[in-house]
């Protein structure tokens, strides 16, 4: 089912880019196009579920494919701090294994983080893994900063909300019971750390660039 639906979209994509004006071709996306896909997103995560498989989810992925073996959200499908979401798309607590967030949290209001956090606590199963990636305020780089901060000169930063550290990150998935394993960070002194991580609990493309273009990459474990 869900090759033949794959199928039918990059079909649909061919025919329009050769007979429609690229103008029209964003209208159809934006109109017809998304929405479709969307709610096809939502049904496939939601028959999984349904089946009871553990799932592995992608939050705020956009319209860029999943990841072979996930299940692709956007903030349409699946926004963090609406509960509503969650118990459309998986019926109960404790059905997800991984949950992949990169540079998805600096985009949430401070005040809504710890209920979207709480909510992937709560979809996780006890030893699931959400896996997060979000600047990393502790960067040297003071172009880096410029960039990347709230209302910063980077592409999407004028909806940045908050500007994480290894520190404050932790602290805010401490609160919610979270055990925190870091991947890849600056510390207060502005000394690199990484280590191997495992591309089963999820692929992060922002990692192992050469510096000052690194991401705060750390894994939140719900304890067993």
């Amino acid at each position: 089912m869900e090759l033949m639906h794959g199928s039918v979209r990059s079909m649909s994509l061919a025919v329009g880019k050769r007979v429609l004006p690229s103008s029209a071709r964003a209208w159809l996306n934006m109109a017809i196009r998304d929405p479709l896909n969307d709610r096809l997103d939502s049904w496939m995560l939601r028959r999984a579920a349904q089946r009871g498989d553990l799932l592995r989810v992608e939050i705020g992925k956009g319209r860029a494919a999943a990841q072979s073996g996930w299940y692709r959200t956007n903030i349409n499908t699946l926004n963090v701090w609406k509960d509503t979401d969650w118990a459309i798309l998986f019926g109960c607590e404790s059905r997800v294994s991984n949950l992949l967030a990169e540079h998805v949290f600096e985009h949430i209001a401070p005040k809504l983080l710890k209920h979207g956090l709480d909510n992937c606590f709560r979809y996780l199963v006890p030893g699931g893994r959400l896996r997060i990636s979000v600047p990393d305020g502790n960067n040297p780089d003071p172009a880096y900063i410029s960039s990347v901060e709230p209302g910063g000169t980077g592409p999407a930063a004028d909806d940045h909300r908050s500007l994480f550290t290894i520190e404050s990150l932790t602290a805010c998935l401490s609160r919610v019971g979270f055990f925190v394993e870091p991947i890849e960070y600056y510390d207060t002194q502005h000394i690199y750390h990484c280590r191997e991580y495992d591309l089963a609990h999820g692929a992060i493309s922002r990692t192992g660039r050469p510096p000052p273009a690194r991401s705060l990459n750390l894994d939140a474990v719900r304890p067993t």
